[in-house]
């Protein structure tokens, strides 16, 4: 180490503004951790701050490298404050979970993931309990935005090396970072705007609980092709911004603790955590993706056909148990909207490999796509999202590719099911949160046997040509 960066250990240490915490083990994340998406929302927190009225709560697990804002996918059951998981014993006897530090419940914190694959990154959360893989600080709400500036720079993650450079970061190397001073308002406002963008990022994809409307549609340009190139160059300016802002973070730290010998400010494209499905870096440019914007998009569909989601109002509509088209329809009417796209009344839509029913999800489709862009565009329209998704028709999309996406956009959790026949030449999708006791027998009785009957109909038909048509017609 160089006389500067030994002089740097004569300041005061991380833990003189922040205390390492390591947060709850469940013991078995199987039975009390649930993806947000999978539970009942009115029995949750994650839209209000009544933190113990609620049996599912807002739960930090670390997760992927993501600076700034986001990872915020799971929830965990704390009903009776927890009374399940505290008294989570295995067979033998033992106390199986460790419900630690929760005294810290809820409050802000700036929290990582412990185990990395490189660089460490940082994060903001309020109103979360913690998992003890997403290790946290607690501190005064002041010094977090302060010191978050830091923590995310390559000095930070220089010093972390100097203690530590295996894949697992412990809290002494935390505690240890000697801290030179704390950011100027300067910086505090460039860590303000980061997670501002990071937090705008991560709430465009339907994943997040405060999504509120597809990307493509927010921009209201009645031409897909306009829309999509709006939505890259708006997000190629915010993706710059940020990039900017962490090389000017880097560049003052450098300064302050005397780095030049050391470190060089500039941060790799690959390193900003924006984009990571959308974008690929290609010879340090953005290339963007654009099937993957287009699935988005298609994905965003389906949630209108089931009344998930609604071209009249922004965020969840129909998201808890037992929810139906009644309850979707009195939600727009508090909002003085009527509908402009009337979901599935029964929550069943055929993906058949032709309209064989009247909510067949292609019709759905070409409609949600003419109330957005219009009819007179629905051409030209269609001829772009399907050049995107590499298909030559939208019911070869739907039959071959979009439950697969579902299934990996939902991380194996998904909230539409696919019911199938074996050979799959029969197909529905129903909506997880309006499934009845009565969805199977509907299924069953309303669009499996008819049609098995429009089948022995239609095969009747070719029967009857086959015997009384020229060569030509019977072939």
């Amino acid at each position: 180490m160089s006389e500067n960066v030994l002089n740097s250990y004569d300041n005061p240490l991380l833990n003189t503004y922040l205390t390492f915490k390591r947060g709850i083990g469940t013991g078995d994340n199987n039975r009390f951790l649930r993806y947000w998406h999978e539970i009942h929302l009115t029995n949750s927190n994650l839209y209000d701050t009544n933190f113990n009225e609620h049996k599912w709560q807002k739960y930090n697990k670390g997760g992927a490298f993501r600076k700034w804002y986001g990872n915020r996918e799971y929830v965990i059951n704390w009903q009776n404050n927890g009374d399940e998981v505290r008294n989570n014993y295995s067979a033998e006897g033992k106390q199986a979970s460790r419900p630690q530090n929760l005294q810290y419940n809820f409050l802000p914190n700036i929290s990582y993931s412990s185990l990395t694959s490189g660089d460490i990154s940082f994060r903001v959360y309020l109103g979360f309990l913690n998992d003890q893989a997403g290790n946290f600080f607690v501190g005064s709400e002041e010094n977090l935005y302060l010191l978050l500036p830091f923590l995310n720079s390559n000095t930070a993650t220089y010093f972390l090396k100097i203690k530590n450079n295996t894949l697992n970061i412990t809290a002494d190397d935390l505690n240890n970072i000697p801290i030179a001073s704390l950011v100027e308002s300067e910086l505090s406002t460039i860590c303000q705007n980061n997670i501002s963008i990071s937090k705008e990022e991560w709430n465009t994809r339907e994943t997040s609980w405060d999504f509120k409307q597809n990307e493509l549609i927010r921009l209201n340009d009645r031409n897909l092709e306009n829309s999509y190139h709006q939505y890259t160059k708006y997000w190629t300016e915010q993706f710059v911004t940020l990039h900017a802002h962490e090389e000017e973070l880097n560049r003052q730290f450098i300064d302050i603790y005397g780095l030049q010998d050391e470190l060089t400010p500039e941060v790799s494209f690959e390193d900003i955590t924006l984009l990571k499905d959308e974008v690929k870096i290609v010879g340090g440019k953005l290339e963007f993706q654009p099937k993957e914007i287009m699935q988005q998009l298609v994905s965003y569909a389906v949630g209108c056909m089931f009344g998930r989601y609604s071209l009249d109002k922004e965020g969840l509509i129909l998201a808890n148990t037992g929810d139906t088209l009644e309850d979707y329809i009195q939600q727009l009417a508090e909002c003085g909207k009527e509908p402009s796209l009337i979901p599935d009344e029964d929550n069943i839509i055929t993906i058949l490999d032709n309209e064989w029913f009247a909510d067949d999800i292609v019709a759905y489709f070409n409609e949600f796509m003419t109330v957005c862009f219009g009819e007179e565009n629905l051409r030209e329209n269609m001829n772009f999202l399907l050049d995107a998704l590499g298909r030559k028709s939208i019911r070869e999309y739907f039959v071959r590719d979009f439950y697969a996406d579902h299934i990996q956009r939902y991380q194996k959790r998904p909230i539409y099911w696919m019911f199938s026949s074996p050979q799959r030449s029969f197909r529905v999708l129903v909506y997880l949160h309006r499934y009845t006791p009565d969805t199977l027998n509907e299924i069953l009785n309303n669009y499996l046997r008819e049609f098995i009957e429009k089948l022995n109909n239609q095969l009747k038909l070719q029967e009857n040509i086959s015997s009384t048509s020229t060569g030509r017609e019977q072939a």
